[in-house]
């Protein structure tokens, strides 16, 4: 109780500049620490030997009573099984979406791999507007669809097992991976099976990139606060993921995203990257980023 006082007396006679700057701090380091990095190592499994993993079960608790708090309207949308009170929407992503219903006479289907339990419909949703027909195909894991279509879904959203039987099912014109390539051991196997899917948007949302030198694999430790887990993940080459991309598309946009981490293992970004499918989007075969 002393310390408050203290504090509190001392922040009075603070000008209002840095007070607010104070309590920029204390939130964002103190009350709710950032993410941080470890690394870099020589394999995904040596990183993985250095993580002390996750709670899958703990994990998927935490988002399944997000996400029901959001579809009860006790929240305006879930991400990383944090609830969030406020409008906060992305506005890239909406506006590819406007752009390929556009494209389709009014008909959007996007295949939304890793969505969780609907987190990018549920943000977006209110702004998607004048779309004649939406269908949005989450790809998770095996609990999370079982809960997602028994709970979540409604005639627009939908929850699959595999790219395939998404692919099958809902036949999409977007591609939207968010937050999850960089998760995975082998990213750039599963960046193929979604590249070769027959649409003509691909969107990458959220993607940890560094301008110079190879991908990097790092281990990411999450606040406690989220929840306590640590694991492998990547930082891409930028290059690299446009050059691997760059046979089959075109690269139409590159924009910084709104994640800030810092890290002392390389100068990392957070970006969203729009790719068009050469041939498929008339007009912009010859196109020059």
């Amino acid at each position: 109780m002393a310390r408050t006082t203290f504090l509190g007396s001392i922040s009075r006679i603070l000008p209002d500049s840095v007070r607010l700057r104070l309590r920029s701090i204390y939130h964002q380091h103190i009350l709710f620490p950032p993410i941080r990095f470890s690394g870099p190592f020589a394999t995904w499994d040596d990183a993985a030997s250095r993580a002390i993993g996750y709670d899958t079960n703990v994990i998927f608790e935490k988002t399944k009573r997000a996400a029901l708090e959001v579809k009860e309207g006790r929240g305006v949308f879930e991400r990383d099984s944090v609830v969030f009170q406020s409008p906060e929407y992305n506005f890239p992503l909406l506006s590819v979406c406007q752009t390929t219903a556009a494209i389709h006479h009014g008909e959007l289907s996007v295949m939304d791999f890793g969505g969780a339990l609907g987190s990018s419909y549920f943000q977006n949703r209110p702004l998607l507007l004048g779309i004649n027909r939406i269908r949005w195909s989450v790809i998770e894991q095996g609990s999370y669809v079982e809960f997602g279509n028994k709970h979540i879904s409604n005639h627009e959203l939908k929850f699959y097992h595999s790219i395939s039987s998404a692919a099958e099912a809902a036949s999409p014109n977007l591609v939207v991976a968010s937050a999850v390539l960089q998760y995975l051991p082998k990213p750039w196997a599963i960046l193929n099976q979604l590249a070769e899917l027959d649409h003509e948007m691909l969107l990458l949302d959220r993607m940890p990139v560094i301008s110079t030198g190879p991908s990097l694999i790092a281990v990411q430790h999450v606040p406690k606060w989220i929840y306590p887990a640590s694991y492998p993940c990547w930082f891409f080459s930028e290059q690299e993921l446009i050059d691997r991309l760059g046979s089959r598309y075109i690269l139409a946009s590159a924009t910084q995203s709104k994640d800030r981490i810092k890290t002392s293992i390389a100068p990392l970004e957070y970006k969203t990257y729009l790719f068009l499918k050469r041939g498929l989007v008339p007009g912009i075969a010859t196109a020059r980023i």
